[in-house]
């Protein structure tokens, strides 16, 4: 399991058969769909990718349509597609742009098939098609205009039919819970808050994008080797007939199309966190209610796990961290939970001195602030160390205690007034106060470049809402 930490992630899919094409089930046949959605920030972003300049949010889509011809596998785009650039007025392309949809990563790059008015135009084009799902029945496109060396994305979603593949993911976890219950050991279950009104995008992988698009402008000797490890070796589990495809590049954390979504999804190729505590003596945590099976993860969140667990077994003197859900083993709907559904979202129990609090999810608050027993100042240095790792998105907490943790900042001396940085201001900005979170803190963690298909939320606003 120790492998998990430093590999990228890889989905393995084991295929009873495969059609001619090679795909693990016909492509879906996408005819004009009109049903495209876009995204674009609210604000200008420009960025260094590699060694090339890309700005999003300057762009705006119309008449967009995407047309996927299952039996071959080919895609197209059509539409038309209007940039600010830096300088001078706006300007309108003719997007026009088709690919092949590859077998193997289910993945299209699209070059022009107007190249020549491209040409006049002083432009280079590009776009690539991630499926979400196997038949390409939802899937987001990556758009690229290069113009005077500068690159203009857009991001655009597509959803062909309505095939989510839920029932699939549903008998696959057999301690997901319909309705509201208690469980054998009397755990109940938050309600998490999906924060879902926030702007965000699919992270894709634009680097690599960029590579291949516009190879011209890549710079061999300073661009890094994308080279990916090998994939680790799996075990057949259904025997000869069973065929074995590596969709390389694509992440295990999966998002569902859907306005604003960014918690509902599935998990492909998890990593079983449960399996790493067992084969560890040391590990620093417990999962606490094994008989769910809701113990898998990306490799992202097994790393954080036990990198948590390591710092509690050092700093604490062998403080055994307890941790209740995460996802299913497949991910997908989770009892009453609205998220916990694709590898990225834990609930960990708070830390406290008292040997008797420290075997389960403990309620840590009480009617006029958190229980004696509450380890504020350990709590604050976790959580910073946690943070600072830079792939936490977002940690609830009840609000009583993200106050009193406040009050440990103030108090340090680490927090004032004006602060906008430093460990302590970056803790308490990512900790959102949401009430049902007494005994325990959710952690979320963001989508990694490792998992393209995985939808990220917007960035917190630069406050730590300790006023």
């Amino acid at each position: 399991m120790e492998r998990r930490l430093i590999l990228l992630p890889f989905l393995v899919l084991l295929l009873s058969a495969c059609a001619q094409n090679g795909f693990q089930e016909p492509l879906a046949t996408v005819n004009e769909a009109p049903a495209i959605t876009t995204y674009s920030p609210p604000t200008l972003i420009q960025k260094l990718i590699g060694a090339h300049q890309v700005v999003d949010g300057a762009s705006q889509i119309s008449n967009l349509k995407l047309n996927i011809n299952g039996p071959k596998a080919g895609a197209t785009l059509k539409g038309t597609v209007t940039f600010q650039p830096a300088s001078g007025s706006s300007v309108s392309v003719p997007f026009d742009v088709s690919g092949t949809i590859g077998s193997e990563d289910y993945t299209s790059y699209m070059n022009a098939t107007n190249q020549a008015q491209m040409d006049g135009m002083g432009l280079r084009v590009g776009a690539k098609l991630t499926c979400l799902y196997t038949d390409c029945s939802e899937s987001f496109i990556d758009i690229y205009i290069n113009y005077k060396g500068i690159i203009y994305h857009h991001q655009v979603e597509a959803k062909g039919n309505e095939v989510h593949h839920a029932a699939d993911i549903e008998k696959s976890a057999p301690s997901t819970l319909k309705t509201p219950k208690v469980e054998e050991d009397g755990a109940r279950f938050e309600h998490d808050i999906d924060e879902d009104n926030e702007a965000g995008a699919y992270v894709g992988e634009p680097q690599k994008d960029l590579e291949v698009l516009f190879p011209n402008l890549t710079d061999k000797k300073s661009t890094p080797d994308e080279k990916r490890p090998n994939p680790p070796p799996s075990k057949n589990a259904g025997g000869s007939s069973i065929v074995k495809i590596v969709l390389k590049g694509l992440g295990q954390a999966v998002t569902s199309l859907g306005k604003n979504n960014f918690v509902r999804g599935h998990l492909e190729n998890p990593a079983n966190i449960l399996s790493y505590e067992e084969a560890n003596p040391r590990a620093g945590f417990h999962i606490i209610y094994p008989k769910r099976q809701n113990y898998y993860g990306t490799d992202d969140m097994l790393a954080v796990l036990a990198n948590m667990g390591r710092y509690s077994q050092d700093k604490l003197k062998g403080y055994v961290l307890s941790i209740g859900d995460i996802s299913a083993k497949k991910g997908g709907p989770l009892g009453r939970h609205s998220s916990h559904q694709m590898g990225l979202d834990a609930d960990i129990a708070y830390y406290f001195n008292a040997n008797e609090k420290q075997k389960g999810l403990i309620d840590a608050v009480a009617s006029s602030g958190p229980i004696p027993s509450f380890m504020a100042d350990e709590q604050f240095e976790m959580f910073k160390v946690l943070v600072s790792q830079g792939n936490v998105d977002r940690i609830f907490i009840h609000p009583t205690l993200k106050k009193e943790l406040c009050s440990v900042a103030i108090k340090k001396g680490e927090l004032k007034p004006d602060e906008t940085q430093g460990s302590a201001f970056e803790a308490l900005r990512v900790m959102r106060p949401e009430v049902h979170h007494r005994d325990h803190f959710h952690l979320r963690l963001k989508c990694s470049t490792a998992q393209p298909r995985c939808r990220q939320m917007a960035l917190l606003a630069k406050q730590t809402g300790c006023n």
